[in-house]
């Protein structure tokens, strides 16, 4: 009960935080068009900068500033292949697992990590 508890609260949240990700790259991809279809339709620069240079609700993880909407379209990463690398079920598991430090499961799991990832993208490179 503990070991499926601990499995809920720690659940990996790498799906969401991908979509996440790729939505707003949709978002900066559709500002920049908007931004040139505006320029090439005869819009102020004045205009644009007013639009551009408004601040956002959002704060910066890296200054925890809040920006201005034209920062968004300084950066970009856009998400072209995602391998998801997910553990196997260990069978000789334990209920406090979480809280497990010991040398011997850590380098353990170490090695475990290392091969299963080598048989995951070996799998995904396939495809």
């Amino acid at each position: 009960m503990v070991d499926r508890k601990n499995d809920i609260i720690f659940h990996d949240r790498t799906e969401f935080d991908e979509n996440v990700a790729v939505l707003l790259s949709d978002f900066v991809t559709l500002t920049q068009a908007l931004v040139k279809l505006a320029k090439e339709s005869g819009t102020s620069k004045k205009a644009l900068d007013k639009i551009l240079k408004h601040r956002t609700k959002s704060v910066s993880f890296v200054t925890r500033q809040q920006g201005r909407y034209e920062d968004f379209l300084k950066g970009k990463v856009d998400v072209d292949f995602v391998a998801r690398l997910e553990r196997k079920n260990d069978s000789h598991t334990i209920s406090n697992k979480t809280f497990d430090f010991t040398k011997n499961t850590i380098q353990l799991l170490i090695k475990d990590g290392y091969e299963e990832t080598k048989e995951q993208m070996a799998t995904t490179q396939a495809k």
